[in-house]
Formats: C-alpha cells, structure tokens, sequence
C-alpha cells in the first residue's frame, strides 16, 4: 500500500517525459512514405507558424493518419497546459500562492492528460531495428 502511495505520489513527476517524445512522434509520422531527400525538400516548404501549431500536419501525412491526430490533439494540450500554467502565475502574482495551486495543476495535469499519454508511449515505442535507441513502432510497420 505504501509503494502504490509513493507511486502516486511521485508520478506526476515521472510523467513529464511524455512530452519529450510527442514532437518527434508528429515528424516520424511525416517521414513516412517519403525518401530522405524528399522530406528534406518537404520540411522547407513548411512554414513556422505550420511546425509550431502543426495545423497541416493531419492532412499531409501519408501513412499513419490516426497517430498523426494524437500526436497534434497531445501538442495542443501541451500547449494548453503552458498557458493554464502562465495564468497560475499570472494569479499567483496577487495572491502569493503560486505553489500550492501549481500542486494541484500538476496532479490534474498527470492524472488526465500524461499518464494516458505515458501509457500510449509505453505501449508503441520499441527498441530500433539496430538496438541501439527507441523508435516508434509504427514505423516498422509502414515501411
């Protein structure tokens, strides 16, 4: 009972790795059905308004659409949670308590969006054809 208390307690911490991996996840997605030089050329012609929202991204992907929608539905709620975060520190600036709300935003923010996200990543991120790092699944499965 006390390690499933220290799991919980702690994992709002542990979490935080997922974003790490969802920006890579949208540009792998990218890549796939394109050759090396091709993407080269491709990524040029997007603009960075196109890479920072990734409004463009679902319908230019070739293969693996649906992983496409999670990984812009997860940047967005990213992003969410920066500007949720810089309104607590808006509010904080009057009240003074900046870390007891900033508590409770991290264990919302853990529980409802990064630990399906963490497991989601768990789940489809394996080691690469030469064992040398991790790579998503899928990308075995659309080459």
């Amino acid at each position: 009972m006390e390690a499933l208390i220290f799991i919980l307690k702690y994992l709002p911490v542990i979490s935080n790795m997922v974003w790490i991996q969802v920006p890579g996840g949208s540009y792998e997605v990218l890549k796939l059905g394109r050759s090396k030089n091709g993407y080269k050329k491709f990524k040029k012609t997007l603009t960075i308004k196109d890479r920072i929202f990734k409004l463009r991204y679902v319908s230019l992907s070739k293969r693996a659409v649906k992983f496409q929608y999670y990984f812009v539905i997860m940047t967005y709620l990213g992003y969410l949670c920066l500007i949720v975060l810089l309104i607590l520190w808006i509010v904080s600036l009057f009240t003074h308590n900046f870390w007891n709300m900033f508590g409770v935003f991290q264990y919302i923010k853990c529980y409802t969006f990064e630990l399906p996200a963490f497991i989601f990543t768990c789940l489809n991120i394996g080691r690469d054809k030469y064992g040398r790092g991790l790579e998503w699944k899928f990308i075995d499965e659309y080459s």
